[in-house]
């Protein structure tokens, strides 16, 4: 997950991104019952970079679902710069907000990188030019402004996940 804004500044340029995040006493349990999370809080401030590690099972993929705003706890809350995460429209606070590259990046190969990264900009409001150039400008960010364009096969060559990347700022 990579927060890409905030709540008062969605688009602050790279030098400013990111959000405080605070989640407090998290519990989610599934049918069965399942608990998979259990009394979790933490804290995070805006650019810190942190490591979510754990065995199969333990809860990771479940906590980033509910801290992204993917799905919701059973209880505890979660606020994104001091605004309570489910008072949030969900469309706006993923378009805004936070993005996610999931473990399966699912990217079009039969599209150039680019147009990989246009494609969650068309729901925006921006100008096919302003999404190209958007698009350009996240893939300068991670590495692959010389590669934008470029197939093998039906296959992306840059690499997929920094493509997911882009697409999820």
């Amino acid at each position: 997950m990579t927060t890409t804004g905030s709540v008062s500044n969605p688009d602050p340029g790279p030098a400013g991104r990111g959000a405080t995040v605070v989640a407090r006493e998290l519990r989610r349990e599934f049918p069965g019952p399942i608990v998979a999370l259990a009394g979790v809080s933490l804290a995070l401030d805006p650019g810190e970079f942190v490591m979510l590690t754990g065995p199969s099972g333990s809860g990771k993929t479940t906590l980033l679902s509910i801290v992204g705003g993917l799905d919701e706890p059973t209880s505890g809350t979660v606020e994104v710069d001091g605004v309570a995460l489910a008072t949030w429209r969900h469309d706006g606070f993923h378009r805004d907000v936070v993005g996610f590259v999931f473990q399966h990046h699912y990217l079009l190969g039969h599209l150039p990188a680019h147009v990989n990264v246009e494609i969650p900009l068309m729901g925006t409001g921006l100008g096919t030019a302003e999404r190209r150039e958007r698009a350009e400008a996240l893939l300068t960010e991670v590495g692959l402004a010389d590669r934008r364009l470029y197939l093998r096969d039906g296959r992306l060559v840059p690499e997929p996940g920094a493509v997911g990347l882009s697409a999820a700022q």
